[in-house]
């Protein structure tokens, strides 16, 4: 989702199961309806550090934001990811979790950290809690 494509399973089992969960995540989110803010392009809505991660975003005028996270770095990495959460159409107080366990991610003040693996990646899902 980083570069705006969902992967179609090749294998059934676990690769299977995660293709099926993207694609649920895709539709429950909207991401049709979504304007999708690549990761080359989208510096005035989102930093991240350290060099070789990435952010692209799904903004929705209902759903929130998704913020697909990726390390193409050569090393594991604490990732620091800073949001304009006035420009992302978000209010100040937002909740977070991880859009494909639920599990809450902490944000304060539109940042958040999370740790990634070389190659790994994260998907967060940002609303309002008004």
């Amino acid at each position: 989702m980083l570069h705006d494509v969902l992967t179609r399973s090749y294998d059934i089992g676990p690769v299977l199961e995660l293709s099926s969960d993207l694609w649920r995540l895709s539709d429950e989110f909207g991401r049709k309806q979504a304007e999708w803010l690549p990761y080359w392009r989208n510096g005035e809505y989102v930093t991240i550090e350290p060099e070789g991660t990435h952010a692209s975003l799904y903004r929705h005028p209902q759903n929130g934001v998704l913020a697909v996270l990726s390390n193409l770095g050569r090393a594991e990495a604490v990732v620091t990811v800073q949001l304009n959460l006035a420009l992302l159409g978000l209010d100040d107080d937002v909740s977070a979790r991880d859009a494909l366990t639920g599990d809450p991610v902490a944000v304060e003040k539109g940042a958040l950290r999370v740790n990634l693996a070389v190659l790994g990646w994260r998907i967060v899902w940002l609303e309002s809690k008004v």
